[in-house]
């Protein structure tokens, strides 16, 4: 990942970027949730391939989503906050 470019992008961006990406984690988040309780396999023992993809790929959305929100957070301390 590429989380230096992160710190290059304007405000606006930075929170919009960060808003897109929070929607798909709580869409990875929402069909991780009804595989687990449809197959009733809460511990993904027995993921399919598709589904182990989708598991993965969530993960490095939500690191994504943790530098952003990281990003954000640093933009509005150094603004507004920080003397």
């Amino acid at each position: 990942m590429h989380f230096e470019e992160i710190w290059k992008l304007d405000f606006e961006k930075l929170v919009e970027l960060r808003d897109v990406v929070d929607a798909i984690c709580k869409n990875y988040a929402e069909t991780l949730t009804t595989y687990a309780v449809v197959s009733n396999d809460p511990a993904f023992q027995r993921m399919d391939p598709e589904m182990e993809k989708s598991y993965n790929r969530r993960n490095e959305f939500a690191k994504l989503l943790s530098a952003l929100n990281h990003a954000v957070e640093e933009r509005i301390y150094e603004t507004y906050i920080k003397n």
